[in-house]
């Protein structure tokens, strides 16, 4: 083994160990380490063979030299795919990342080889599915054969998260321009427009604002692993992992949707309260009625007619 390989570089990444093999042709090959027992080596050749020492990761990187470094990036492009939603006159491709794909494969959604060579346009491809099992192996992803999906599929499960993305910033601009909030919040407002009425409902707005903001506040700080970001957590790991779950199941288009729909809440709300406050003023501070003057009488007690 030792005088047909040699190991370029061996680093962690993504809670894996990976391997980077260089064959003295010069071709490279990747390798991960799943258990320190036993490996399995993926290439071409259809070469395969185990390391069974106890600890293995050491004793056999001490025998062999380090000629570089080569880091195995899961952010590195896998394939690009034309979106689904797009009109014919403005088709647009979103890259997918290893990162991506690997996500796909793991919990919650656990895609078989059948809705990931959908998703990646591959379905319709001859022997779509074998090719794209047999590259998955070479990266040292593993997709079985007869594999069954964990979650149930709906139709963000065919989009990839650059268009996901894309439609959730679609969504949040037409929410932002096109929802009609003051007409919304002023009919809202209008049905407790009493003057008894209105303290009690301005702080009842208040404190729904309020709670909004403190949900708005929550969802601003979700760091789920998207794209090709995986940015460091910044919540609590109990409730960011519930987060990282919403967004893996649908596809990075979850969370932003839901902060476009608390945005537009939040502006009716205060269509609201500018409509209560409006009323209420004008309804104890409006115009004072003409005072009716008194008639001059005349010194007898009768009235005189002016002119």
């Amino acid at each position: 083994i030792y005088s047909f390989f040699s190991i370029f570089h061996c680093v962690p990444q993504d809670h894996i160990w990976w391997i980077v093999l260089k064959h003295k042709t010069g071709t490279i090959f990747l390798y991960n380490l799943y258990t320190p027992l036993f490996q399995r080596f993926y290439s071409s050749f259809n070469f395969a063979f185990s390391l069974v020492e106890q600890n293995a990761a050491q004793s056999t990187f001490k025998r062999v030299a380090v000629f570089s470094a080569l880091r195995l990036i899961l952010t590195d492009l896998f394939c690009s795919v034309p979106g689904r939603l797009s009109l014919l006159s403005s088709t647009s491709k979103y890259k997918v990342t290893i990162a991506e794909v690997k996500r796909r494969l793991s919990p919650p959604e656990c895609l078989n080889a059948s809705l990931l060579g959908g998703i990646l346009r591959r379905a319709k491809s001859k022997n779509g599915g074998r090719c794209l099992r047999e590259k998955l192996d070479r990266l040292g992803l593993n997709l079985p054969a007869g594999r069954r999906k964990a979650a149930n599929v709906t139709l963000l499960t065919s989009l990839v998260e650059g268009e996901a993305l894309h439609l959730a910033r679609d969504f949040g601009y037409t929410c932002e321009t096109e929802f009609p909030t003051k007409a919304v919040g002023e009919h809202l407002a209008r049905q407790h427009s009493e003057p008894k009425e209105t303290s009690a409902r301005k702080k009842m707005v208040l404190a729904t604002k309020q709670i909004c903001k403190e949900f708005q506040d929550l969802l601003s700080q979700d760091r789920s692993p998207l794209g090709s970001s995986r940015p460091t957590p910044i919540l609590d790991l109990d409730i960011q992992r519930h987060l990282t779950h919403f967004s893996l199941i649908t596809h990075g288009f979850g969370t932003p949707a839901v902060c476009a729909a608390l945005s537009t809440f939040q502006t009716v709300l205060s269509e609201m309260l500018n409509y209560l406050d409006k009323h209420s003023s004008g309804k104890t501070s409006g115009p004072t009625p003409l005072r009716k003057t008194a008639e001059p009488q005349s010194k007898d007690g009768k009235t005189e007619k002016t002119e």
